[in-house]
């Protein structure tokens, strides 16, 4: 899951059991404004907004069995969004004015580098995260890529192979689910400069 907001996602489950990696069961004593601090043992373990130690490791998941949180939420009854509207008027994302000032531009390349990131922000927060290296790398993981082909018809296809895109899921349900939404689909023409 890209672009972790612990503070936004975890504020009025205190006292909640949550898992590190190295600790362990931790609880969440308190969240402030970019931190959330974790009790064990008697001593105080803090955790940053993003989630993330210095190393850019992931240091704190729901479970030991629920390391994604994108299903914790779900099961929260957190809505996730699923088009570029609702994710930015989410708590997941935190506006900043360098996206806001590229949005502004209208020729095919601006708007191509917003999309990409668009969809980039969609599909870690709302569609099963983004595929990994080690899983381009890995010609036994299947990933589902949205492309279009040379009649400018969307296409969605099987790929086990080293072939990068940034419209890529891990299951067919995702990428179908992805592309449901008219809103998507403008978002991929905007990206493939269709």
């Amino acid at each position: 899951m890209n672009e972790l907001h612990l503070t936004k996602i975890l504020k009025g489950h205190e006292g909640e059991m949550f898992w590190n990696p190295l600790l362990g069961d931790v609880e969440l004593y308190y969240v402030e404004d970019d931190v959330c601090v974790f009790y064990q043992n008697n001593s105080h373990f803090v955790v940053p907004d993003n989630g993330l130690d210095m190393l850019g490791n992931l240091v704190l998941f729901p479970s030991k069995d629920q390391m994604a949180w994108d299903i914790w939420i779900e099961h929260q009854g957190v809505t996730i969004p699923k088009i570029w509207k609702d994710f930015v008027d989410s708590s997941y994302f935190v506006w900043d004015e360098v996206i806001g000032h590229l949005s502004q531009y209208e020729d095919a390349l601006h708007k191509s580098m917003f999309a990409h990131f668009k969809i980039n922000k969609l599909i870690g927060i709302s569609y099963g995260g983004n595929v990994t290296k080690d899983e381009w790398k890995d010609a036994t993981t299947t990933k589902w890529i949205v492309s279009f082909d040379n009649n400018g018809n969307l296409t969605i296809w099987e790929n086990n192979y080293l072939y990068f895109s940034i419209a890529a899921f891990h299951t067919q349900e995702q990428a179908n689910e992805f592309v449901s939404y008219p809103e998507n689909i403008e978002l991929l023409k905007d990206y493939f400069m269709v």
